[in-house]
């Protein structure tokens, strides 16, 4: 449950959510359906904590990147 919501409205790259969590991505892509079908009753417990957790260290790590990338292109454009 924690891996769709994430990818559904977290806008995280579904590549990117399956590599760290080392699921494959076509069961992804079949959760994401499942969940779009019948919403958080597709699922029985609601994820864990252990995934949340997870993804939210994704997630900051994927803002990370960004922001390194944004800070390297402000860096360039002062010259």
């Amino acid at each position: 449950m924690t891996v769709v919501y994430s990818v559904l409205t977290e806008h995280l790259f579904v590549k990117k959510v399956v590599k760290e969590l080392s699921i494959d991505s076509h069961m992804q892509y079949g959760w994401t359906s499942e969940y779009e079908k019948y919403g958080q009753s597709a699922f029985l417990g609601y994820g864990s904590a252990l995934y949340h957790s997870i993804i939210r260290m994704i997630k900051l790590k994927y803002d990370n990147e960004e922001l390194g990338k944004e800070l390297n292109l402000s860096k360039n454009s002062r010259f």
